[in-house]
């Protein structure tokens, strides 16, 4: 029996569990890309993985590769010498080492960090993103659909949201001023190794639209939302710290006004348009412990989608309050709606 056909023999679902994979019913959260709803699918039958959200697949091989962005032979030697050597320890340090390795600048030690330090973008990143920007406009079905969902003319100018209908052809315009490694650094392309090459993606993959993060003036991150209606819809940049959206917000309110910590960016800007203070957590993603600390001074209240994840997450964020013996609410929306679909319903009436 060759090697592939060993490796090929070994339980899927028992190396995915090993790469600390969740699965439930043979699905589970794809680790590539955000989403909400499972589309990373395991067929045991086959040891044979595949998600329909970006696409990415294979085999055991592929899915140690993917996980731990190893190439093909380092996959291969990790599987012999944890499945086959019996040396259990080395997967985990790998693990351990990419979920702790702090990623290094480019060219330049200079790192953006805002006050909550909830970002770590290089200075040439930041001009990546403004550069990118800057060759993109916002299309006729982009506005039609920003549109339907209540965001007005002057809030989508005032929060500079535009769309790439060809993610591709933009971001390749970018190699005439920056390096390929600076590119795939920032977080507009990703890296993914294929039948044992190296290719390289775009983020985002078609019609998108995006709303940059802008801090002090300088964009700091870019978030995606697909215009076609299929799992995944958002889509951050690849391996990049999310921040929190609009947190310059904080800067001119006082101690003791009301904010509001809403789920996603659609749901902040609908409630800035409508006089809010908002800031928006991409993801269910936690909050750093000095944000909490800087937020401590406001009276809060959090906004989740109404779901189960919006308000497990919401329930995430209250206990890291609670931890500094802050009591917050939990607003619930009516029931079906989100906090921007509850908004609109609202303008309309």
């Amino acid at each position: 029996m060759s090697i592939f056909d060993q490796i090929g023999s070994i339980s899927i679902l028992k190396i995915a569990a090993d790469l600390g994979i969740e699965i439930k019913n043979n699905k589970s959260l794809c680790f590539i890309h955000e989403e909400k709803t499972p589309s990373l699918s395991f067929t045991p039958r086959k040891n044979l993985w595949y998600c329909f959200g970006c696409g990415e697949g294979g085999s055991n091989i592929e899915l140690v590769m993917a996980r731990l962005n190893l190439n093909k032979s380092e996959s291969i030697n990790l599987i012999k010498r944890r499945y086959m050597l019996n040396q259990p320890d080395f997967m985990e340090s790998l693990l351990s080492r990419k979920s702790t390795k702090r990623k290094p600048s480019l060219s330049t030690p200079n790192i953006k960090e805002n006050d909550v330090g909830n970002t770590n973008i290089d200075r040439i990143s930041i001009k990546i993103y403004s550069r990118f920007i800057s060759k993109l406009q916002l299309g006729i079905r982009a506005k039609k659909y920003l549109y339907s969902r209540g965001f007005s003319k002057e809030t989508i100018k005032k929060y500079t949201i535009l769309d790439v209908n060809d993610p591709e052809k933009a971001i390749n315009s970018l190699s005439n001023e920056f390096e390929l490694s600076q590119i795939v650094k920032s977080g507009l392309l990703k890296k993914r190794y294929y039948r044992g090459g190296k290719i390289f993606k775009p983020t985002w993959w078609d019609h998108t639209i995006l709303f940059p993060f802008i801090d002090n003036g300088e964009i700091i991150y870019i978030q995606g939302r697909r215009l076609i209606d299929t799992h995944p819809k958002y889509i951050g940049l690849n391996e990049i710290k999310k921040p929190i959206y609009n947190w310059d917000l904080i800067h001119s309110l006082k101690p003791g006004h009301r904010l509001y910590i809403c789920e996603g960016i659609p749901d902040t800007i609908m409630a800035l348009q409508n006089n809010y203070n908002s800031i928006g957590i991409l993801g269910t993603s936690r909050i750093s412990e000095l944000a909490i600390k800087k937020l401590n001074k406001f009276n809060i209240s959090i906004v989740p989608d109404n779901d189960v994840p919006g308000f497990k997450w919401a329930f995430r964020i209250q206990k890291q309050f609670l931890n500094i013996c802050k009591i917050i609410r939990i607003l619930k929306v009516p029931k079906g709606n989100d906090f921007d679909e509850y908004l609109l319903q609202k303008q309309r009436h």
